[in-house]
């Protein structure tokens, strides 16, 4: 495989910016090494396993920046709102109160920080400063499929950062910044809440249910001839259903901006295919 014309045909730099080819490649090495849990490769079967990350690199393209994929860390401000930083979600809820999960993070009021990523067209970075609006207001999303609230950043430090060496020094719970804070050089932070959100949720690492509907759906992707119409398991072909999980949280559901998270990965499925992916494992 020719990784690196991968990397370049769907928008990521090979070492440097903000997302890196060589960043997701260390987060996937990483935390297959970290635990049970691992992003799954195809148990020898390699189209399998580049399909697997094809639809994880697509969702990381949509969440990253929507129509520019990979141009962003942090959430961006598109409600245009001044307290966009405490919510964005449709039902209103305030990210910090996203708790009572037991690695949850403590909500410090005294936390202040400033987003290290935002897209020219929203009025600023998010903010978070007590004694305003925007007090307890650290916990947006951020990194390539947007970790966010107490619980997914205590979840996310306790069961990766905390077990990889180079990253111990960094607590997410008292700097939920240092997802996107790339000045230490470890490239793969950014990853990591993406690889982990897909290896326990989208793969159904603890759920029957969720771990069937990939499998039976990915299973027929492949023996299909790589043909998304052809992957359709229980509502959702392959790229469809993942992408629901990711947004939803549910397998079937229709995903926001679904046909451009589509686009990405038959995108992504021809630059593979491109690379020797069509003849691989023949």
């Amino acid at each position: 495989m020719k990784k690196s014309g991968v990397a370049s045909k769907i928008g990521l730099t090979k070492a440097g910016g903000i997302y890196s080819w060589k960043g997701f490649c260390t987060a996937i090495r990483q935390y297959n090494g970290i635990g049970d849990r691992q992003i799954y490769l195809g148990d020898g079967d390699c189209k399998a396993g580049l399909s697997n990350i094809a639809a994880l690199l697509a969702q990381a393209m949509w969440e990253s920046g929507g129509d520019a994929p990979f141009s962003a860390c942090d959430e961006n401000n598109y409600t245009n709102s001044a307290t966009a930083s405490c919510t964005q979600r449709y039902d209103g809820q305030l990210y910090h109160t996203l708790v009572g999960q037991p690695n949850a993070c403590a909500v410090d009021p005294n936390m202040q920080m400033t987003a290290v990523t935002a897209a020219s067209w929203t009025p600023g970075p998010m903010k978070c400063v007590p004694g305003t609006v925007t007090e307890k207001c650290c916990w947006w999303g951020r990194g390539a499929i947007q970790t966010t609230g107490p619980n997914n950043y205590g979840l996310l430090n306790a069961e990766v950062f905390q077990k990889i060496p180079e990253l111990k020094h960094i607590n997410l719970c008292s700097n939920p910044e240092g997802i996107c804070d790339t000045s230490d050089g470890n490239m793969q932070k950014n990853w990591l809440g993406a690889v982990h959100y897909w290896a326990h949720n989208v793969q159904g690492y603890t759920n029957a249910t969720y771990k069937r509907n990939f499998h039976e759906s990915l299973k027929k992707y492949v023996s299909s001839g790589l043909n998304l119409q052809g992957s359709t398991y229980n509502g959702a072909d392959f790229a469809s259903g993942t992408g629901s999980v990711v947004n939803n949280g549910v397998w079937g559901t229709g995903a926001h901006g679904n046909y451009k998270r589509v686009r990405n990965f038959t995108k992504i499925i021809a630059a593979l295919k491109q690379g020797g992916m069509a003849t691989c494992g023949n």
